[in-house]
């Protein structure tokens, strides 16, 4: 005969080598099936039957041990394991039914090991369980023996109890002690639920008969603490047991806070990241609150209560101008314990306005077109400010961040535009001239021009520039020698 074609079984598990089978009745099967009939004719206890196999090669017994012993309560997964005495290493395939006659039903197909039959849904009686024994080939068993097996309905647990330790604040644990008398060994889940609310699984089954609940995110009020109790394999619990518990303020938590931010100025829309240090009793979880402000105006709830205690503000529009930042830290219950300082944050409308106003690290020249003025910064620090004269009208000096390209002394400068231009100019000779943009940009000396000419107004003059920035001569002289090439040009309006 063929061997029982593979399909998902009702019950149980077996090793890798498993082939499953769908329910196999003697009834209308092929006649060497037939030895499935003869089993019911066979003493059930330790009978055996020794089938036709290849000369030499059969195996000559086989036996079949349950374990846990019968009887067992129902929803027990019972090990079925065969031995044989073969040839070779033996499969085996393994059968159940309930009574003492009718067909059998296919659990395992042929498998080189043990297999676990798992009993729930079947009620309490008397069953039968079979094994065939074969070493090759896996078309007809070799040997074979059945067993019976009693189930009993289980009994449940008898008693449960369940304690808390004394209501303790925020971030204490809530620590539920249960106590059970069950005549097998007892499994637990744990729930809470607030006054009035739903109840939350904390802990799937578990052997422990104590949990801990971390109410770090619960808040203050009164909680109902809920454990389950059984004995069964099945997670159908068979009594349980409530106890209550109330979450209070800490008596001492933070006492003061701190807040730093990643800069004091930024361009309006960029994303300003702020983070909280508070001052709290060891091993407390304080909460965190965030706020905004126009500089003197009304504070307004950017974030409330969080675990987290960074924090990033999207200034995406908020005009540009001086803001206050500050934080809250409080208890878990919404209550604030503290209060950080403030943090000022100017935003500004372009990041041309933010350069001129916060050069930044490093050296960084700015020039102020409408003071007529350029300061020169060293991480910061102002090194120079001097009177400046820009492009004149028709060729005024462009805005924008760049930086100095290159250096030159002396450098002559002659005219791009012919005799007869408004913008012509004779030959004439600077002492220092440093490039900030392609197309002929420079910050230079003038010598044609006066010191007293330089600043305000001088742009629309005689002497102003053709798109350049005119330096006074001393103010040059140290600015050829301070600025490195690649240091930043800011230029603005």
């Amino acid at each position: 005969m063929s061997s029982p074609g593979p399909a998902a079984n009702r019950h149980g598990r077996s090793g890798p080598t498993e082939v499953r089978a769908r329910r196999i009745c003697v009834a209308g099967l092929p006649s060497v099936l037939m030895v499935l009939a003869l089993v019911s004719a066979v003493a059930v206890a330790g009978s055996r039957v020794v089938l036709a196999s290849a000369p030499g090669t059969a195996c000559s017994s086989v036996t079949l041990v349950a374990t846990p012993a019968q009887p067992a309560a129902s929803g027990t997964e019972i090990n079925l394991s065969g031995a044989a005495s073969c040839g070779t290493t033996p499969s085996y395939a393994y059968f159940e039914r309930g009574g003492t006659s009718g067909p059998w039903t296919l659990i395992s197909g042929w498998t080189e090991g043990a297999y676990t039959f798992d009993t729930r849904g079947l009620s309490d009686g008397s069953y039968q369980f079979l094994v065939w024994a074969s070493d090759g080939p896996l078309t007809i068993p070799q040997a074979q023996t059945a067993i019976s097996y009693s189930l009993v309905a289980p009994t449940p647990c008898s008693s449960i109890s369940a304690s808390a330790n004394p209501n303790s604040p925020i971030g204490t644990p809530a620590t539920v002690t249960a106590a059970a008398i069950c005549p097998a060994a007892p499994v637990y889940a744990y729930f809470y639920a607030a006054a009035g609310g739903h109840w939350v699984l904390a802990q799937g089954w578990t052997a422990d008969h104590s949990f801990s609940y971390d109410t770090n995110t619960w808040a203050v009020g009164e909680y109902n603490l809920l454990v389950w109790v059984t004995d069964e394999s099945q997670a159908t619990p068979q009594l349980q047991a409530v106890t209550s518990y109330t979450v209070t303020r800490p008596t001492s938590g933070c006492s003061g806070g701190g807040l730093v931010a990643a800069t004091s100025a930024a361009v309006t829309g960029a994303p300003e990241t702020v983070t909280v240090s508070a001052d709290c009793a060891p091993g407390y979880l304080p909460s965190y609150a965030f706020f905004r402000s126009r500089a003197g105006g009304v504070w307004t709830l950017v974030r409330g209560w969080t675990d987290v205690r960074t924090f990033i503000y999207s200034t995406a529009g908020w005009p540009a101008g001086t803001y206050q930042l500050m934080a809250w830290v409080g208890d878990k219950g919404g209550a604030p314990l503290a209060e950080t300082g403030y943090l000022s944050l100017t935003l500004y409308g372009s990041a041309l306005a933010l350069a001129a106003a916060d050069p930044g690290p490093g050296k960084v020249i700015v020039v102020h077109l409408a003071a007529e003025s350029l300061t020169a910064y060293d991480n910061g620090q102002v090194v120079l400010t001097t009177p400046i004269t820009a492009g004149m009208p028709g060729l005024r000096t462009p805005t924008g961040i760049s930086s100095i390209h290159w250096k030159m002394t002396p450098y002559l400068f002659i005219s791009p535009w012919p005799p007869g231009s408004r913008y012509y100019y004779h030959p004439e000779w600077a002492n220092w001239v440093m490039n900030f943009l392609t197309g002929g940009f420079f910050i230079h000396d003038a010598p044609w021009e006066a010191a007293s000419v330089y600043g305000p107004g001088s742009e629309n003059g005689a002497d102003a520039s053709h798109g350049c920035v005119q330096v006074p001569y001393s103010a040059m002289k140290f600015l050829y020698g301070w600025t490195p090439d690649g240091a930043r040009v800011v230029i603005t309006g």
